[in-house]
């Protein structure tokens, strides 16, 4: 007996559906500067428009700051990467200066 993996087989409405749905965009965050992570002290800053501009965050929990340092280090050494963090959503680029402590 074969298998069909999900979607191989569209019937006819689900044909018509999937051409009328639009397309999302991707949503485009707030470009990052500079991003500090303190890891013992659990604290977060994104720097954005030139380091004139800063949010802070405190009091994390430490899923939060692996998270954070995950993103930091292996993710956006290559490419962009969006993030949603607190509601906003930000994006952490190759020239986004990252220090962790």
């Amino acid at each position: 007996m074969h298998q069909l993996l999900p979607g191989t087989v569209l019937t006819q409405i689900d044909a018509v559906a999937h051409e009328t749905q639009p397309a999302v965009a991707p949503t485009n965050g707030v470009v990052l500067d500079r991003l500090v992570l303190n890891r013992p002290a659990r604290k977060v800053k994104f720097y954005f428009r030139n380091n004139r501009f800063k949010r802070c965050y405190s009091d994390l929990s430490e899923e939060q700051v692996k998270t954070l340092a995950l993103a930091v280090h292996r993710n956006a050494s290559q490419k962009a990467v969006n993030f949603v963090f607190d509601d906003d959503h930000y994006t952490l680029t190759p020239a986004t200066k990252r220090l962790v402590k």
